[in-house]
């Protein structure tokens, strides 16, 4: 069973990236930021972990 709980809403995930929660949908449209919908929109911390290390230039 899955612990929603652990996941981020849209507005965490754009605190958390310093940017619009417009954006953070966007990217979520796109398929770039993969998300499950319950009600409102939840990213998997694990999911946000990999979006930001697949645009990171840090080896």
């Amino acid at each position: 069973m899955v612990d929603i709980s652990k996941y981020f809403t849209v507005k965490e995930v754009a605190k958390r990236l310093d940017v619009t929660e417009d954006w953070v949908r966007d990217l979520i449209q796109l398929k770039q930021l993969k998300a499950v919908k319950m009600g409102k929109w939840r990213v998997d911390p694990e999911e946000l972990k990999g979006f930001i290390q697949e645009r990171t230039n840090i080896k």
